[in-house]
């Protein structure tokens, strides 16, 4: 599934280490196991994270997030897509 990425966050200085925390717990969940109390855990954290990215920089945020830890991996891209589009279902501006 190719993208048009772009390395440049909003210009916001909140979105860093929010998107290296989601990086973690992204990478974390693509270990657990499900269903299971740590993939459900992983999975409500990187919800949270979902939400401190919108209240950061809105939509664009999110899909910056995104764009930056499909780039993380390029092999595990589609996989680290799924979990966030499960985890962000419903989010203001998230595309669900």
């Amino acid at each position: 599934m190719p993208r048009t990425t772009t390395s440049a966050p909003p210009d916001t200085p909140a979105l860093a280490p929010i998107v290296s925390v989601l990086l973690a717990l992204v990478v974390a969940m693509e270990h657990a196991i499900a269903p299971s109390l740590a993939a459900t855990a992983f999975f409500k954290a990187i919800r949270r994270k979902g939400e401190d990215l919108i209240q950061a920089g809105g939509g664009e945020a999110l899909n910056y997030a995104l764009a930056f830890i499909r780039e993380q991996a390029p092999c595990k891209a589609d996989h680290r897509e799924v979990i966030l589009s499960e985890a962000w279902a419903g989010l203001p501006g998230w595309r669900s």
